[in-house]
């Protein structure tokens, strides 16, 4: 299966939003249905400054954009795309540090996920897909705030106090983003009572809520189409725009519907798909991603 254009660049998609929000679930997710022997994944904390415990944190957050070094993300990716091989040094989350460099080679499909993705102009003229994660608040600080204890060495104090600190950041440089998505994507939970476990589920139920605007609507009307009765078209005045077309899907999604889905949709490009047996709001989201993705290389190929 190939991904790239006659002209040999690769397909890439960017994924932004605040830390917690899922971008790396959904572009692991994404990835599986390309086939992962087929997709590179570029961290954009892999071009943070400074490791964990440096005096740089001291007078800034790594939401600030002047934080990463988003030049260089930008000729990286830029790199892939166009089949060149880039240097690069991976960020550890549980030790807050930076490993040896790893030479990365191309692969047909580039996925970028990071804080700052949609950030530059520089790097959005890379993307063929722009996507943000704009997950109910709630929902992202109590996963960021289990996964940060459980996989990356935080205390529950730290993440309180590193919480408050990067609000206004959050707000400045994270959530602006979602004006240059051509999709956004916000993720909640199916019952809000549910968020006051101790322990959050891997299993929590979650709602699916997406709108994208022009060139991209009649593509997520398709797909809406292809769920049936699972998925809800939203109206202009839900999603704030008369110009935008939106999608609500909640409920245990069955597989077979997202596999019937995807060959609907992209008949000779799903072998992938029947593989990874994508399920539930995760697998739906992925699979909007996935079907969007695919759309833009269609556009680009004469």
């Amino acid at each position: 299966m190939t991904y790239t254009t006659r002209d040999g660049k690769a397909l890439v998609i960017g994924i932004s939003g605040d830390s917690g929000s899922g971008k790396d679930t959904l572009s692991r997710g994404v990835a599986a249905l390309f086939g992962d022997v087929n997709v590179v994944q570029v961290s954009g904390d892999d071009y943070h400054r400074a490791e964990r415990h440096d005096a740089l944190w001291n007078e800034t957050t790594h939401l600030d954009p002047a934080a990463n070094d988003l030049a260089r993300l930008a000729t990286d990716v830029r790199a892939l795309a166009h089949g060149r091989s880039v240097s690069i040094r991976p960020y550890d989350h549980r030790t807050g540090r930076f490993g040896p460099d790893v030479l990365v080679a191309p692969r047909p499909v580039v996925v970028v996920n990071g804080l700052h993705t949609l950030y530059t102009p520089e790097l959005r003229e890379e993307l063929d897909l722009c996507v943000h994660l704009d997950t109910e608040e709630e929902l992202r600080r109590r996963l960021k705030r289990q996964r940060d204890v459980h996989k990356r060495n935080h205390t529950h104090e730290e993440l309180t106090l590193l919480m408050s600190r990067r609000e206004g950041d959050a707000v400045r440089y994270i959530r602006t983003q979602g004006a240059h998505a051509d999709l956004v994507i916000q993720l909640s939970a199916e019952r809000p009572a549910d968020l006051s476990a101790e322990e959050l589920s891997s299993a929590l139920p979650l709602v699916l809520d997406a709108h994208a605007t022009g060139r991209w609507s009649s593509h997520v009307d398709a797909f809406a189409g292809c769920l049936g009765t699972w998925c809800r078209v939203l109206p202009g005045d839900q999603i704030r725009s008369d110009k935008a077309s939106g999608l609500h899907v909640a409920g245990p999604l069955p597989t077979d519907l997202l596999t019937s889905a995807a060959r609907s949709l992209h008949a000779s490009r799903c072998a992938e798909v029947g593989h990874t047996r994508p399920a539930g709001v995760l697998g739906a989201t992925a699979l909007l991603v996935w079907h969007l993705a695919l759309c833009a290389l269609d556009d680009r190929t004469p």
